[in-house]
């Protein structure tokens, strides 16, 4: 019989191309085929992947459009807007109202501030 045992969580880790690093940011989310935008938190943040907190199912495999604000706290220059393109990789239900989505970042670009209106987000709140 094949094993189908899952790899552990440090087995993931360590296959991952790039270092995470665990930001608490508000993104907007918008799916491929979709008008809406979903607002959602970050848990961790590379330069070839993101895992967000969201409040909707998104499906596997689905294309999504991101965008968030580095504070200038962490860049220690000015608050650097991002535009992202990716596809989810992975979905876990957490609770009762909220799901965690593993996506890819397939590209990226820096935006301009005056092209960026993120909501306010009391991400201390939100990722309790």
């Amino acid at each position: 019989m094949a094993n189908t045992r899952l790899p552990s969580q440090r087995q993931w880790q360590e296959r991952r191309a790039d270092e995470r690093f665990p930001l608490i940011l508000p993104v907007v989310v918008k799916y491929h085929g979709s008008s809406n935008k979903i607002v959602g938190i970050t848990r961790d943040v590379s330069a070839g992947g993101i895992y967000v907190y969201v409040p909707a199912w998104p499906g596997e495999g689905l294309s999504i459009r991101f965008s968030l604000t580095l504070p200038a706290a962490l860049t220690s220059f000015e608050n650097i807007h991002i535009a992202g393109v990716g596809r989810v990789v992975r979905v876990e239900r957490l609770e009762r109202e909220r799901m965690g989505m593993a996506a890819t970042i397939d590209s990226y670009e820096f935006l301009s501030p005056r092209y960026v209106r993120l909501p306010t987000v009391q991400a201390a709140e939100t990722v309790k």
